[in-house]
């Protein structure tokens, strides 16, 4: 169905007067140790002719060891040809590339094909001053047969869709383009260009996931941004305490100072700290949250952590994005509560036998948590849960069934 809608609306933007995209260059050389840059400013309607436009440019700075290529796009779009091969180009390029939209105080929007142009760069950012917008496309040319229109839609929809996928970004973005009639416009809204992964801001990608490390149930969360891969693993020990460990990529030349936990962009230092190791280039600290600090983290929009440089000038770590409930789930079950959530079947009295997931099970972990670790687990239909050991086993059947005292068995619907 996405593909015909496609399909309806073929080659190219209305066909408006091509005044042809205005490039405009700007080599940064700050010297060492800063890296050199080139900023580029495109603006106007995308137009045949620009492709060869942006080669030609590039070219004068083949010379330039480059770490950056800084793109502020402000365009209505133009031919959709030329606007994917323009953003092939940027997508090439061996530097990493920030694209922008908006400055302050400078309004500027990216419309149809120039999104594109916008999705090649590997970080990409939207201004208070920007806007995003996307339609369909389609053909001025009259003299196409069906046929020919048909396979020139199917080779265009496929290359787009390709082109989306090698970046990162949802193909609800070629959807909302599908079902925007080609006469009207969809600006679309940070928190939705945000969740397509459209806009990345520095953040090239983030995970949260359960990890069983020999038999203990962690919170693991990992950051890739252009500052370094970091990591964060969170649990909950014997005592009810939320424990962690994080790996930070460290500065080349630097020595650690204090370590800190973020929450919601406030540092804080954990009740305890100790550092595991610092082997090249990374920090490996392990803490233990205080109380407070697990219940603020508990509702936190943003967690992360910090390394002060042993002078207190500067800092590494990262900022996690929380857009997930595993956290706030996984302390609140530490907590003490064994409350299942609804949609689920509780059998206390019953132990399902057999079908262990895992060898050893899960120790050490609340009844809430044990059955978030399966929700999470694609192979888990169900759990029996030791209370009095606070012992975990998600199984792959339901099958086996027996009544057992101190034993409670939660299976999905």
């Amino acid at each position: 169905m996405l593909l015909r809608l496609f399909l309806s609306a073929l080659l190219a933007l209305a066909a408006l007067p091509a005044t042809a995209l205005d490039i405009i260059g700007h080599l940064d050389t700050p010297g060492e140790p800063f890296p050199n840059r080139l900023f580029l400013k495109m603006t106007g309607e995308i137009v045949e002719g620009d492709v060869e436009k942006l080669n030609e440019g590039l070219t004068h700075y083949d010379d330039v060891t480059l770490r950056e290529l800084v793109v502020y796009l402000d365009s209505p779009g133009g031919s959709l040809v030329e606007g994917l091969e323009l953003a092939k180009i940027l997508q090439s390029r061996s530097e990493i590339v920030r694209t922008h939209v908006g400055e302050t105080n400078t309004t500027a929007r990216c419309a149809s094909a120039c999104v594109f142009l916008f999705a090649a760069g590997d970080l990409r950012y939207l201004a208070d001053t920007g806007r995003i917008g996307v339609h369909q496309f389609y053909t001025s040319n009259n003299e196409l047969s069906g046929a020919d229109g048909l396979s020139i839609g199917q080779s265009l929809s496929s290359d787009i869709i390709s082109f989306l996928e090698s970046q990162g970004v949802s193909s609800a973005l070629f959807e909302a383009m599908a079902y925007t009639p080609a006469e009207s416009m969809t600006w679309v809204d940070l928190s939705q260009l945000e969740s397509w992964r459209l806009v990345t801001g520095d953040v090239l990608d983030q995970s949260m996931e359960y990890v069983n490390i020999n038999g203990e149930l962690w919170l693991k969360l990992e950051h890739r941004s252009i500052y370094g891969d970091n990591m964060i693993a969170l649990s909950c020990n014997q005592r009810h305490e939320i424990v962690g460990v994080a790996n930070l990529d460290q500065p080349p030349k630097v020595a650690a100072g204090d370590f800190y936990v973020v929450i919601d962009g406030v540092s804080v230092i954990p009740a305890v700290i100790r550092n595991t190791s610092n082997e090249e280039h990374r920090t490996k600290v392990a803490f233990k949250l205080k109380a407070y600090q697990a219940r603020l983290l508990a509702s936190a929009g943003s967690f992360g952590a910090r390394v002060m440089d042993s002078i207190g000038d500067g800092f590494w770590g990262f900022e996690y994005s929380v857009n997930d409930k595993k956290l706030q789930e996984m302390i609140n079950g530490c907590g003490g509560g064994n409350a299942v959530q609804p949609g689920l079947r509780t059998e206390p009295g019953i132990d399902l036998y057999g079908a262990d997931l895992y060898r050893d099970g899960i120790r050490n972990v609340t009844l809430q948590t044990c059955v978030q670790a399966c929700k999470d687990e694609r192979r888990c239909v169900g759990v029996s849960y030791v209370e009095a050991k606070k012992w975990c086993w998600p199984k792959s059947s339901t099958r086996g069934r027996r009544r057992a005292s101190g034993i409670t068995s939660v299976v999905k619907p």
